[in-house]
């Protein structure tokens, strides 16, 4: 049973209920521009063993291109804001 939604749902997706962050709620996948907090480094520890971190990653990166840079938050897929962005440019540039 998903006790806190994953952080945060924007849309729901039916993987989110199998998510290692689906009872840890929002807190440790929020980030400010200037660095990710030690919650943050939390949340990415909680990442790296999650059996659907490759779909909550394509779910954040489904988005990134709909989403302007300075509005990007929250860890997704055991990515930063940062990262996603990084990691969009790439594909683009390979496109």
């Amino acid at each position: 049973m998903l006790v806190n939604p994953v952080a945060p749902i924007i849309q729901a997706e039916p993987w989110q209920v199998e998510a290692a962050c689906a009872e840890v709620g929002p807190a440790p996948w929020e980030t400010h521009l200037g660095g990710i907090s030690d919650l943050n480094r939390h949340a990415l520890s909680i990442c790296s063993g999650c059996q659907v971190r490759q779909k909550c990653l394509d779910f954040a990166m489904r988005m990134e291109g709909s989403v302007r840079t300075e509005a990007r938050t929250c860890i997704y897929g055991g990515r930063t804001p940062a990262q996603r962005a990084a990691l969009a440019r790439r594909r683009k540039k390979a496109a």
